[in-house]
């Protein structure tokens, strides 16, 4: 029985390994800075939100609920953490909400006008932001939590405060 216990702790720690060595902190968004990201964003009905590392998915699920007629999607890496959300997801009863566990370097950026991530300086400089620029839509707004783009962007770059001195960092194109 301690084997099979043992076994069972060893996959459960590669699994949360293997997201922790990804491109974000392994630190859940702020209730507080979802609350500023509500009063910042502006989304339309029927445009997309995306949420790349939505961890237990809750930046994805408050803004669906606060906006039913906009279609959202969260991606996550670590399959605990997917299957967490996808009970919350069916209990909260939202239809316009998809989870997708998978590699959100591999998902198709160009029909989003939202695109949220809560990642490293460094993971957005190298991993986001060339496919953000190449791929994306001139007038998709992609907003960083906490961490600011590198300088070179600046110029394209809105911060607003949150709590804690944490910003939101809107980057666009256009």
């Amino acid at each position: 029985m301690s084997l099979l216990f043992s076994c069972f702790i060893i996959i459960l720690a590669l699994l949360f390994l293997r997201g922790a060595l990804s491109l974000a902190p392994w630190v859940p968004t702020r209730r507080e800075a979802i609350v500023r990201l509500w009063d910042i964003i502006d989304i339309k009905a029927w445009e997309y939100f995306l949420e790349i590392g939505s961890w237990d998915g809750r930046v994805v699920s408050f803004l669906a609920k606060k906006y039913p007629d906009s279609y959202f999607v969260g991606i996550e890496i670590v399959p605990y953490l997917y299957f967490v959300w996808l009970v919350r997801k069916y209990i909260w009863g939202l239809s316009n909400l998809e989870l997708k566990l998978w590699n959100a370097l591999k998902e198709n950026i160009d029909w989003y006008q939202h695109i949220f991530v809560f990642w490293l300086p460094e993971s957005i400089k190298e991993k986001l932001l060339p496919r953000f620029e190449k791929e994306a839509n001139r007038s998709t707004k992609l907003y960083s939590y906490a961490f600011s783009f590198p300088k070179e962007y600046q110029n394209k770059v809105q911060s607003f405060w949150g709590d804690n001195l944490q910003k939101i960092h809107i980057y666009t194109q256009s």
